[in-house]
């Protein structure tokens, strides 16, 4: 099973996602491809392509911006990729899984469990005001360059806190991914479809991830 993804953001929630809710075992059958950005759209098809002798399946996992979206458009019109096999962000991860609140809350609690020796560090931030903020960052930024949410979190929490809580975009990513986890852990099964339907990444992972991970491979092939 392979991933392939424009930073370790994604792949970091999907490796989670693995471990926890399948196992260790499942979780070593995974591979990942970091893209490197938006900038590599025409990487995808060939390597998708490439992957096809080896992999039981890979999977695309990308925000809608620069030209991704307009060339997996056009790759899945040309039938040189499956529609069901493409995640595509209409922002970001952070901000297409977790609201404005919910990633100001994970950034509290990474304030309040500091490394060893650090002191717990608290801010002011309401979700009205991180929105605000984040609009007004992208409507200045080029379409290229738009910042996501966690950026945007990230530097609203250093201007809050005097410059002394520098958030790790992968700190809250991880705390992220650990909510996503916990979440439907704690939904009863027949309750896990209004989880699904505001966490993509999770619908994602149940119906195109998890699938292959739990089915037995045919002999020769290779998740």
């Amino acid at each position: 099973m392979h991933v392939i993804g424009e930073g370790a953001s994604e792949d970091l929630v999907i490796q989670r996602l693995t471990e926890q809710l399948l196992g260790r075992d499942a979780a070593s059958s995974l591979s990942f491809t970091d893209l490197g950005g938006s900038g590599s759209a025409k990487k995808v098809v060939p390597l998708t392509a490439s992957l096809a002798g080896y992999a039981s399946r890979a999977v695309v996992i990308v925000d809608n911006e620069g030209q991704m979206a307009s060339y997996l458009r056009t790759a899945i019109d040309k039938g040189e990729i499956e529609a069901a096999d493409i995640l595509l962000f209409d922002g970001s991860l952070e901000s297409d899984n977790a609201s404005a609140s919910e990633l100001i809350s994970l950034a509290l609690q990474i304030a309040a469990s500091p490394a060893p020796g650090g002191e717990p560090i608290g801010f002011e931030l309401s979700p009205e005001e991180l929105e605000d903020y984040h609009a007004e960052r992208r409507r200045r930024s080029s379409p290229n360059g738009a910042p996501g949410l966690a950026e945007s979190v990230i530097t609203l929490v250093r201007r809050k806190t005097g410059g002394r809580l520098r958030l790790d975009k992968l700190d809250l990513v991880e705390a992220l991914a650990q909510m996503l986890i916990d979440e439907v852990r704690d939904t009863p099964s027949d309750e896990l479809e209004a989880v699904l339907a505001r966490r993509p990444i999770v619908r994602f992972f149940f119906e195109r991830i998890e699938p292959v991970l739990n089915r037995p491979l045919p002999a020769g092939h290779q998740i």
